[in-house]
Formats: structure tokens, C-alpha cells, sequence
């Protein structure tokens, strides 16, 4: 992409331009910044990255349902590039995005905080998954099935301590039935990474 062959000056340049764009008075003009940010995020600074994540979540009250939706799905994007108060600022703007009025944009925060949950520890998954909406559960364990499916590498003990403890204390019967059947497919999905000592914690 272009913003590989930029410097650090021109690329600050470019964070600033998407940034001020995203309150331009022509919706496509914003939902092609959000979009963008989303995409050279991985090039930002710590005080470029603070800029775009504010802006995003800014742009999650935006007017016109499709810049929302965009911001919704750079967040997700951008999560591995933040830090632990970001993360928490963003998941906490993805939950207040199901109060949204539009079926696409609870969506659209649905599947970030799926791709968001490959990298969650125990407390920070067990509550996104309390904060699922009835209608939001297939679109999140749809997301949050291919991130891990995704990650190429061993997964890490704090991913798969973190699935261990939320099915735990999530299974119940007092869970609608799709959610226990996603979780179980979720379980059979993770069981093939875990070690021994992690299985024997499932029993």
C-alpha cells in the first residue's frame, strides 16, 4: 500500500487529513476515512493510534449508518495495535453500539468484538459475553470463530485460559440454546490446542 513508502512526516500528514475528514458534511467522504483508518492503523504512532481510536468511537455516533458501520469494523481492525485502556474504551464503545437503532451497525460491533475476543483475558471475554444481545450471538461467534481459526501460530496460554474459564461459567441452562451450541462448537474448535493440564481444567 502507499502508506508502506511514506515517511513518518507524510504519514502523520495522512492520520490528520483521514481524521479532520471524518467530519466532513459528505457521509461517503467519512465512511471512506473510518474505512482507511482502519487500514494504516498498523503504521501508527502511540499518539497517532490515540487519535484514530478517539475517532472512530466518535464516529460511532455518527448520523449516517454506514460511517458507523465502517468505524465499527476499523475498531475490530485496529485492536491488536492497542493498549490495554484503549481495548477497554473500545470494547465498552462496541457494547454501547447495540443499543444502536440499525440492525447493520449492532451487527458491525457484533463481529468486531468477535475478532477483539481471539485476545481477551478471562474477565474481559466472560463480559463481552454477558453483554451479548439475543440477536447479536451469531454474528459475534461467527467472527469470533474464524480470528481464531486465523491465528497461525500456537495459540497463547492466556487465549486458551481465557476460553477455558469463560465455558466454565458461561454454559448454563439459563443461556438462550443457540448461545450454548455456539460455545460448544467454540469448545470443540479450541480443544484441539489445548494441552493436557488445559483439558483436565474442562472436566
Amino acid at each position: 500500500t502507499i502508506s508502506t513508502k511514506l515517511n513518518d512526516k507524510q504519514l502523520d500528514r495522512v492520520f490528520s487529513a483521514f481524521i479532520y475528514e471524518l467530519k466532513s458534511t459528505n457521509q461517503w467522504v467519512r465512511e471512506s476515512c473510518s474505512k482507511s483508518l482502519g487500514i494504516i492503523a498498523t503504521k501508527a504512532s502511540e499518539k497517532q493510534l490515540e487519535e484514530v481510536i478517539n475517532a472512530l468511537m466518535s464516529g460511532l455516533k455518527d448520523e449516517d449508518k454506514y460511517v458507523r458501520v465502517s468505524c465499527a469494523k476499523s475498531l475490530g481492525i485496529i485492536s491488536e495495535k492497542l493498549n490495554e485502556k484503549q481495548l477497554d474504551n473500545a470494547i465498552n464503545t462496541l457494547i454501547d453500539g447495540f443499543k444502536d437503532k440499525d440492525e447493520n451497525v449492532r451487527e458491525s460491533c457484533a463481529k468486531s468484538l468477535g475478532v477483539i475476543s481471539a485476545n481477551l483475558a478471562d474477565k474481559q471475554l466472560e463480559g463481552v459475553f454477558n453483554a451479548l444481545p439475543k440477536g447479536q450471538i451469531w454474528a459475534y461467534f461467527d467472527s469470533y470463530e474464524k480470528a481464531l481459526k486465523e491465528i497461525s501460530t500456537e495459540w497463547n496460554e492466556k487465549q486458551s485460559n481465557a476460553l477455558i474459564f469463560v465455558f466454565k461459567h458461561s454454559i448454563n441452562t439459563n443461556n438462550y440454546k443457540d448461545k450454548n451450541y455456539l460455545l460448544m462448537r467454540l469448545l470443540e474448535l479450541i480443544s484441539t490446542k489445548l494441552n493436557d493440564k488445559q483439558l483436565y481444567l474442562l472436566v
